[in-house]
């Protein structure tokens, strides 16, 4: 997909961990999340779903991504690129913008596992997007050699301890923390609570910081 944005700020992450949970060092997690970054920019659609080995699909379904040049395999009219869970007759079964997508889907009780879904419910921001869906193209500050971070270091002295993904975890509930660009928000840092719960995994939107806000005033 051609980037429509003006700083076109690569997205990915190096995780930094909080300290208040100290319990692995990130280099894992912020591998996983740059090589997800770049097969979606390949197209490698296939090869990225590989990389959620915490995630398991129950019973015999399968998943797949279906961008927006080829929805009409889909019963959705959307302008973006959606993940889709079909079952073993290859019918249409949720999306991961729908509430029950985590019901057909078994998780790992880690960090690890909390974190794949986080980066599989936001990677659609980065996905192929046409139209009014390019005012959700994301740019997420994933380490310090992105061009996002090398940008605002120059110009707005914003220290990458301020900017690097946080994982904190307290009890079944993992808090995770990460920046990103939007040509029409800014510098923003959201905040997710990824909570397992029995067999079942939610995540949460719990607050939005607006950094440093921007808008380049295109218009779809």
């Amino acid at each position: 997909m051609k980037r429509l944005c003006v700083y076109l700020l690569l997205c990915l992450a190096v995780m930094g961990c909080s300290p208040d949970a100290p319990t692995e060092p990130c280099k894992d997690e912020a591998q996983l999340a740059i090589q997800l970054a770049q097969l979606v920019e390949d197209e490698s659609y296939e090869e990225a779903l590989g990389l959620f080995d915490r995630i398991d699909l129950k019973q015999d379904n399968y998943i797949q991504i279906i961008p927006y040049y080829r929805k009409g395999s889909i019963n959705m009219t959307a302008d973006l690129s959606p993940i889709v869970i079909f079952n073993e007759h290859g019918e249409w079964l949720s999306t991961n913008l729908d509430e029950d997508f985590w019901t057909y889907v078994q998780v790992e009780k880690s960090q690890m596992g909390a974190w794949q879904v986080y980066l599989m419910s936001q990677m659609w921001h980065y996905l192929p997007l046409q139209w009014h869906a390019n005012y959700s193209y994301r740019d997420y500050l994933y380490s310090q050699s992105s061009k996002g971070y090398g940008y605002f270091r120059k110009n707005f002295v914003a220290s990458w301890h301020k900017l690097a993904p946080q994982i904190t975890q307290e009890g079944d509930k993992y808090l995770i923390s990460a920046c990103y660009w939007s040509e029409f928000e800014g510098l923003v840092r959201e905040h997710y609570a990824v909570t397992f719960e029995k067999d079942r995994v939610y995540i949460d939107e719990i607050d939005v910081d607006v950094l440093y806000k921007y808008d380049c005033g295109i218009q779809f």
